[in-house]
């Protein structure tokens, strides 16, 4: 999860996307795919836009991972939205709803 932080922060230019966070990446056994669950704060662009985003630029992305780690095989990235933080929003909202009653 560090090796890749440090590709979005040095690598890809994602300011235009907002604040975005790495919430969990998630190997299989095998070590071929790597599902990796990203987050956004203060994005103009929605949940989709910006998983497309990283989907469009998977290549560039698996180009420098496979240079940063050593193994044999660069696992094949897969992008999820992980909108734990939405939830607890509306959770809260909920809570300061009821509150008010």
């Amino acid at each position: 999860m560090k090796v890749l932080n440090d590709i979005f922060l040095k690598e890809l230019q994602l300011s235009s996307l907002g604040f975005i966070t790495i919430k969990d990446v998630v190997l299989t056994n095998d070590l071929k795919i790597a599902k990796i669950y990203i987050s956004s704060i203060d994005s103009k662009f929605s949940n989709r836009d910006i998983v497309k985003y990283f989907i469009k630029n998977k290549k560039l992305i698996r180009g420098f991972l496979g240079k940063k780690i050593k193994s044999k095989n660069v696992p094949d990235l897969r992008f999820f939205y992980d909108n734990t933080n939405d939830i607890a929003e509306n959770i809260d909202k909920l809570f300061n709803e009821i509150k008010k009653k």
